[in-house]
């Protein structure tokens, strides 16, 4: 029951954004457009990218810092270059919310940039563990723990 009232508030969020024509458009890797809306997001997430029509449409937790908006759409961005390589949005999404191990590869790649980062001031191992947790955590994968490890540190170099 509480995974279904997740499902009515998450639908009910991008109903208001898409309603309420606050978007932006921001302009990803120096290509298309891509509609931008700030609002308040439940959890612990910062930002999602889902579809618009066939369309992605990036959502950003309201009341984060520049910084923090920043790291968010480079995340965000990676996402929207992956929907982009399928036929369709919809399929993208169909696929992630389907499929644990594609959430797994998908955040993977998204989270790399940002790992390789943290690495340069902390210790490659606390990285690799941190994000190994939170990769599994968030993606419900059922990948063990040591192979989600090898995952991340082969993305860290």
């Amino acid at each position: 029951m509480e995974n279904r009232g997740m499902e009515i508030l998450v639908g009910l969020m991008l109903l208001i954004a898409l309603l309420a024509i606050l978007s932006s458009s921001c302009v990803f890797a120096g290509r298309q457009r891509v509609d931008t809306v700030v609002l308040p997001i439940m959890n612990d997430m910062l930002g999602l990218t889902t579809c618009n029509g066939n369309r992605p449409l990036v959502v950003i937790r309201s009341g984060l810092d520049k910084n923090s908006i920043v790291t968010v759409l480079q995340h965000e961005e990676i996402h929207v270059s992956q929907m982009r390589r399928f036929p369709s949005c919809k399929d993208f999404a169909r696929l992630y919310a389907k499929s644990a191990d594609f959430r797994l590869k998908m955040e993977l790649e998204a989270y790399c940039p940002e790992a390789r980062a943290m690495s340069l001031v902390s210790e490659k191992d606390s990285v690799t563990r941190h994000l190994s947790v939170h990769l599994i955590r968030t993606t419900g994968t059922l990948t063990p723990l040591p192979a989600v490890e090898k995952m991340v540190r082969g993305c860290l170099g």
